[in-house]
C-alpha cells in the first residue's frame, strides 16, 4: 500500500472518521461490554480510512482496498481508488462510499459502490484554498455530505452532484467528525464542536477529559448498546501516542473513561457494525504502523430493551372469537411471550392468532427478552368480542320469524272476518 508514513503523524490535530451501520445483530459469546477482543489483522499495516456497508468494512488508502467480514473473521482485496490517496474525507451515503480531497490539497471526489466493486468521479471540491495540511472530516446529514477541514467547509449534494459552502467551524483545528441525531460533531484535541445543519450554526459541548490528536472516533447506534460518541488513541504529544478510550454522552453533556485499548496507536480507521467497533492500522513513533485489528464492545452492550409493538389486535369491538395476535419486535430476541387477560404467559415464535375468546372485555400484553437478558414489553391493548353464540342466534332467528309469521295470520283472519261482516 502506498502511504505516506510520515503525514500520519505532522499533524498534531490529525483523527481517522468513523461511520455507521444500524443493522442489530448478537451472539452468545457477545454478553460482555467495555472490553476488547484481537481479531484478523488488516492486510496491510498503516492507516486508511473505514466505511461500512452491509455489514462488512471497507479499509480504503493510498492504492488499497480492503473488506472484511467481522462475522466470519476475514479480508478480502477490493479495487482501489482511482487515485491514490491518504487522510481524506469518506462518507456512506446509500450504500456507496464517497471519498473526497485528502491531506495534500487533492480536490477528487470518488464513489465506491460495493455491489460491483466499482469507481466513479464526481465533481471535484470547490477551489476555495487553504487546504494544504487540512485534514478532510466528512458526516452524512440529510442526503448531503458536510466535508469540513479547519478553514473550509463544504457541503456536498449527492442528488444534484453540487457544492455549496456552510459556515466554518469556530475553532479551526483537524479532527475528526461524526454524525449523531441529524448534528455534526467535531472532536478534536479537547474540543467539542457541533454543528446544526438546520441552523446552519456551531456551538460547544464540554471538554474532553483528555486532549487528544490523531484519534479515532465514531458513534453507536442505540440499538444494541446505548448512543455514544468514542474516541480512540491518538496522540497527546507530538509523537507520543495512548491507548485511552474516551466516551462523550452528548444527552447529558458528559465524559467518561473506558477500557484502554491493547494496542497503543494514532490515526488508526474506525468502524461500528451492530453497534460492535473495530478499530483498525494506525501506527506510533516515527515512521512505525500497526495492521492491529481491535473490536472493543461499548458500554451497555446488549441491555438495550427490546421495543415490542402490537399491531393486532387493536382497541376496538370484534365480532369474532378469533382474533390476530401481530406484533413486531426491534432486535433479535432469545424468547417472545404474551399475557392474555392477566392469566400466565405463552411463548411464541411468531404471530399468531387468539383463538376461543369469549365474549367480554380482554388486554393483552407482549414481552421479549434480548440475549443478554433484558426484557422489553408491549403497551397493553384492550380489546372487546362481542358474538352471538351459533344455537342462540339460530333460536332468535326461529323466535322472529314465528312471531312475525303469528301477526301476519292474524292479521289474515282479522281481515277476513271484517270482509265477512260487510257482506251481511
Amino acid at each position: 500500500m502506498r502511504k505516506s508514513v510520515s503525514l500520519l503523524f505532522v499533524s498534531f490535530f490529525l483523527m481517522a472518521s468513523c461511520l455507521v451501520i444500524a443493522e442489530p445483530a448478537l451472539s452468545s459469546d457477545e454478553t460482555k461490554e467495555n472490553f476488547w477482543t484481537a481479531q484478523a489483522p488488516v492486510p496491510e499495516a498503516g492507516g486508511g480510512e473505514a466505511a461500512v456497508v452491509n455489514g462488512k468494512i471497507y479499509v480504503i488508502g493510498g492504492d488499497a482496498n480492503f473488506e472484511y467480514n467481522p462475522d466470519t473473521d476475514t479480508w478480502t482485496t477490493k479495487k482501489p481508488m482511482p487515485t491514490p490517496r491518504s487522510h481524506f474525507g469518506i462518507a456512506i451515503y446509500q450504500n456507496k462510499i464517497y471519498t473526497m480531497g485528502d491531506y495534500v490539497n487533492s480536490s477528487d471526489n470518488e464513489v465506491y459502490d460495493p455491489a460491483t466493486d466499482t469507481w466513479a468521479i464526481k465533481k471535484s471540491l470547490p477551489a476555495n484554498g487553504n487546504r494544504i495540511n487540512s485534514i478532510k472530516m466528512a458526516s452524512v446529514i440529510n442526503g448531503k455530505i458536510h466535508l469540513v477541514s479547519p478553514r473550509t467547509h463544504d457541503i456536498y449534494d449527492v442528488a444534484t452532484d453540487t457544492w455549496t459552502t456552510g459556515k466554518i467551524m469556530p475553532f479551526p483545528l483537524s479532527g475528526a467528525s461524526v454524525a449523531f441525531d441529524d448534528k455534526i460533531y467535531v472532536i478534536v484535541g479537547n474540543k467539542t464542536q457541533i454543528y446544526d445543519p438546520d441552523s446552519g450554526s456551531w456551538s460547544l459541548g464540554v471538554s474532553s477529559p483528555i486532549s487528544v490528536g490523531m484519534a479515532a472516533v465514531c458513534a453507536t447506534t442505540g440499538v444494541v448498546a446505548p448512543k455514544r460518541i468514542y474516541v480512540f488513541g491518538g496522540s497527546t504529544g507530538f509523537v507520543e501516542e495512548t491507548n485511552v478510550t474516551q466516551v462523550y454522552d452528548p444527552e447529558t453533556d458528559t465524559w467518561t473513561l473506558g477500557a484502554s485499548m491493547p494496542t497503543t496507536r494514532a490515526a488508526a480507521a474506525v468502524a461500528v457494525v451492530n453497534d460492535l467497533i473495530y478499530v483498525i492500522g494506525g501506527g506510533f513513533g516515527w515512521g512505525m504502523t500497526t495492521n492491529a485489528n481491535e473490536q472493543y464492545t461499548p458500554f451497555g452492550y446488549g441491555l438495550i430493551e427490546p421495543v415490542v409493538s402490537v399491531l393486532s389486535p387493536q382497541n376496538k369491538t370484534y365480532n369474532e372469537n378469533s382474533v390476530p395476535l401481530t406484533f413486531t419486535v426491534d432486535k433479535p430476541v432469545s424468547w417472545i411471550q404474551y399475557s392474555l387477560d392477566g392469566q400466565d404467559n405463552l411463548t411464541v415464535t411468531e404471530n399468531t392468532t387468539l383463538t376461543d375468546l369469549p365474549n367480554g372485555l380482554h388486554k393483552i400484553t407482549v414481552y421479549a427478552k434480548y440475549a443478554k437478558g433484558s426484557i422489553g414489553a408491549s403497551e397493553t391493548t384492550m380489546f372487546t368480542v362481542e358474538v352471538f353464540p351459533t344455537t342462540l342466534t339460530a333460536v332468535i332467528i326461529i323466535s322472529i320469524s314465528t312471531v312475525v309469521a303469528s301477526v301476519a295470520l292474524l292479521f289474515h283472519f282479522k281481515k277476513r272476518k271484517n270482509n265477512t261482516a260487510d257482506e251481511l
